[in-house]
């Protein structure tokens, strides 16, 4: 199973009828189709999913994934970035930054010659001013869309659990972002004023460490 975020919404391909992920995807309405295995049959896909928000996702059934993940990836430029779920030691609060009208994780883009950790611990640190911040295990691995201009851009994001005695910390405003809060997982998910984005409140579910959402 391989799910990607267009824009916010999911699209899922899977080896067939059954499982899970197609049983879940199917409960919420996603629009199903087979999989022919042509490159204009997945731009259709990805071209209604940028227009419009009024499906809760597709899924194809394909016969080989790999090859389906391979075609649908080469329509995108990739780039690849990495953040933090950071817990606070005192109270097992967690940090949210708010920047563009949503609520989101501190994260960033991997710099060439920059480990994937090592780009996690720096944007977390730059965009929250912690500077006690230690690495954890890697929670997910998220995937969405975005457009630059007319390029189609495909982030991949890796997260890591993360401590911090969470003392001093403050938004990068040079970044957009606007406020950071500590809040517990129930606070913050069960709040419908907080807006965020599938893929975090997904991960955040999800008690799979190292998945990919």
């Amino acid at each position: 199973m391989y799910k990607i975020h267009i824009f916010d919404t999911p699209l899922t391909i899977v080896s067939g009828k059954s499982g899970d992920d197609y049983n879940k995807a199917m409960k919420q309405g996603s629009l199903v189709a087979p999989f022919p295995g042509k490159k204009k049959f997945l731009l259709h896909y990805i071209d209604l999913l940028e227009k419009t928000d009024d499906h809760p996702g597709v899924v194809l059934v394909a016969s080989d994934v790999e090859d389906a993940v391979e075609l649908l990836e080469s329509l995108f430029e990739r780039i690849d970035a990495a953040g933090g779920l950071v817990e606070r030691k005192d109270d097992g609060k967690f940090l949210f930054i708010y920047r563009m009208g949503r609520w989101d994780l501190p994260k960033g883009k991997v710099e060439k010659g920059e480990s994937i950790p090592e780009a996690a611990l720096r944007e977390v640190e730059e965009e929250t001013a912690l500077d006690d911040v230690e690495l954890g295990d890697q929670l997910a691995v998220t995937r969405h869309t975005y457009k630059l201009k007319s390029q189609r851009i495909l982030k991949y994001t890796y997260w890591y659990k993360m401590q911090s005695k969470g003392k001093a910390a403050r938004p990068q405003k040079e970044e957009g972002i606007e406020e950071v809060r500590w809040m517990s997982l129930e606070e913050f998910m069960d709040n419908e004023t907080y807006l965020t984005y599938e893929t975090i409140s997904n991960m955040l579910r999800s008690d799979e460490p190292g998945h990919a959402i």
